[in-house]
């Protein structure tokens, strides 16, 4: 490969051989996490559908926050997105 893809690849390929592979993971999840790129998946995907209080990307973060640092457990994602203020409903 020639020109600005190759070493775009390049360095994509070094970055990934010092990074571990749980933060890799990580930081291509927070690409998804963008508010825009999320209510835009939102609005193309649920048409008719609407958020009040709490928004779709908000509620992917909850989701998130409830695998990754609760165990699971949604209810104590929740209640302490509701307890630092990012959760008003």
């Amino acid at each position: 490969m020639e020109g600005p893809e190759a070493s775009s690849d390049a360095l994509d390929l070094q970055f990934l051989r010092r990074l571990p592979l749980a933060e890799a993971a990580f930081r291509c999840l927070g690409h998804c996490w963008d508010d825009a790129f999320l209510e835009g998946l939102f609005r193309d995907h649920a048409p008719g559908c609407y958020t009040s209080k709490v928004t779709f990307p908000l509620l992917v973060r909850l989701v998130c926050d409830a695998l990754l640092r609760h165990q699971g457990s949604g209810n104590k994602a929740f209640t302490a997105a509701s307890d630092d203020g990012r959760l008003k409903a």
